[in-house]
């Protein structure tokens, strides 16, 4: 078996050894923060990138910190997984990277999923509009936290035309772990004179080199130019696998379509609905309006943007061919939250992704363990301010000639125990 064990101090602990640094880039003007940055930025002027900041060039260079900030573009990394913001295009997803060696220099070649933003069509008096978070060069980043484990950040942005008129604002949470991301979107658009309805609405990236899409055991990829695949009922759990010749496989989706607007917190052998539990709170995201889903219409679900024989962009539609009209004086909040399941296979991928959706509930000896969260990905336990020690008991195949039924097939042992983050 193996146990963790964490001295006291905090109240609350979650399973990743997180930083409590906090640092924040204001991107309106040319002012940033120092801290790490300028270890980073010594490390460059080292290798010789002296180059002005809006020329950054591809491959980046090698990154040693958990958030870097060069000119227009902002890195968080965790081991094998890199996202990086661009703060002259609404601080959107201008690359997800992932390499088995963290040593690498950022490269495009490595690039998972890439030019990703938050999109909105909607018709008022004049017309339709097209909105982007990437209208908006000033928008804000500020780091929650950063460290070894895990680095965390919200984006602040307004929601442009391209006349660079707002017609509302968004955030962008961003989790980053070794070998996942979660994503929090949301939207705010505004009533205008003339009233406003919504047509379309949804986060769409790129998939570099193009990619091989399969929900279950059906291959997306095969489906024509372009394939639509409904969300599915509140209640049910939407996931993608995509398989990218040459790069990391990722499985991207959520546990449920629609969150409950009283619970966040996932306690694992409690029935939210009949059970007490320890926190019945609404998650912030929904405390100016509700709910966080993504299933807001029948029309709701993801389109596979098809090329050649393979998949070149993925948009995750809130709103597809609706009418969502925004109350008078009023605005119409979009949430949602997307995990990306990272490794170098798609067995790999699959594996994080259904560690995510089935977690295991610890052992905890000198504390208490509190809840799953499932917006972050983390198990958190109250230390009481002592010492904790945390055991996850789990099952996996281990396969070796020693453990083998003779045919090939993995033997299960039961005394192997895993402990971390899910």
């Amino acid at each position: 078996m193996l146990a963790l064990a964490r001295g006291g101090g905090a109240a609350l602990y979650s399973l990743v050894d997180i930083g409590y640094g906090t640092d924040i880039a204001n991107m309106r003007g040319n002012e940033m923060r120092y801290g790490l940055f300028i270890i980073a930025l010594l490390g460059l002027l080292a290798n010789g990138w002296i180059v002005r900041a809006d020329q950054l060039p591809i491959p980046y260079p090698t990154i040693t910190a958990p958030v870097v900030h060069f000119g227009r573009y902002h890195v968080l990394t965790c081991g094998k997984t890199s996202v990086i913001l661009d703060g002259a295009r609404g601080m959107s997803v201008s690359m997800i990277r992932y390499s088995e060696d963290s040593a690498k220099p950022l490269d495009t070649a490595d690039a998972v999923f890439a030019d990703a933003s938050l999109r909105v069509t909607a018709r008022g008096a004049g017309g339709d509009e097209e909105l982007d978070q990437v209208l908006d060069p000033g928008a804000r980043l500020m780091i929650i936290d950063q460290g070894p484990g895990r680095v965390a950040a919200r984006a602040f942005f307004m929601l442009n035309s391209k006349d660079g008129r707002p017609h509302g604002s968004g955030t962008l949470d961003v989790y980053v772990y070794g070998d996942r991301i979660f994503f929090v979107p949301s939207l705010y658009i505004d009533y205008e004179n003339g009233g406003l309805a919504i047509s379309e609405a949804g986060f769409r990236g790129t998939l570099p080199g193009g990619a091989e899409i399969s929900l279950g055991r059906e291959n997306i990829t095969s489906q024509g130019k372009g394939a639509f695949v409904p969300f599915g009922e509140d209640r049910a759990d939407f996931g993608v696998l995509v398989n990218n010749p040459g790069r990391a496989s990722m499985k991207i989706g959520w546990p449920r379509n629609t969150f409950p607007s009283f619970l966040y917190l996932n306690e694992i052998d409690k029935n939210p609905e009949t059970d007490e539990i320890y926190e019945k709170w609404p998650l912030w995201i929904v405390q100016r309006d509700g709910p966080l889903s993504w299933k807001r219409s029948v029309h709701s679900g993801l389109y596979v943007g098809l090329a050649n024989g393979s998949a070149q962009r993925l948009d995750f539609q809130w709103l597809n061919g609706d009418s969502l009209k925004v109350l008078e004086g009023g605005h119409e909040g979009l949430k949602g939250m997307l995990g990306v399941f990272l490794g170098p296979t798609s067995a790999e991928a699959e594996e994080n992704w259904e560690a995510y959706r089935n977690p295991v509930k610890p052992l905890v000896k000198g504390g208490d363990f509190r809840y799953f969260n499932e917006i972050e990905g983390v198990y958190e336990i109250d230390s009481k301010g002592g010492d904790v020690e945390v055991t996850f008991d789990i099952i996996v195949p281990v396969v070796s000639d020693a453990m083998s039924d003779g045919a090939g097939n993995p033997m299960r042992d039961d005394e192997f125990g895993v402990m971390g983050s899910i």
